[in-house]
This record gives C-alpha cells, structure tokens and sequence, in this order.
C-alpha cells in the first residue's frame, strides 16, 4: 500500500492543474508572460506555506523513516 500517496498525488495534479493552467493562459494572452509566472509563483508559494504550517502544527513528518518507527 505504499504506493497509494503516489496515485493521491497524481489524481490531484489531474483535478488541479487545469485550474491554474486555463487562468494563466488567458493572463499570458492579455498581460503577457512576466504575468503568468507571477500568478504560478503566487500560487506555488501559497501551497508551500500551506502544507509547512500545517506539517509543524500537526507533527507531520515526510515519512516514517524519519522517526525511526517500522511501518
């Protein structure tokens, strides 16, 4: 089973990535491309200070190999 956190991870970059995608297209095409990657930066920022406020609130670790503890 310890392959399931890799297809979780591949279903939400299947579900998520259009919705960053189409937005950037359509800034590309209006704004220009200096926009588009400030609204990727924007967003890839975000989620890194997401999933690290929520890894030292939580006690999350990246894997148990980490703690020393045996699946």
């Amino acid at each position: 089973m310890g392959h399931a956190w890799y297809l979780a991870a591949e279903m939400q970059m299947f579900l998520c990535t259009p919705l960053l995608l189409v937005p950037m297209w359509h800034l590309h095409k209006r704004r220009g491309m200096r926009a588009a990657l400030a609204l990727c930066s924007a967003f890839l920022v975000f989620f890194w200070i997401v999933t690290m406020s929520l890894s030292i609130s939580k006690g999350w670790v990246g894997s148990s190999f980490q703690t020393g503890e045996e699946e």
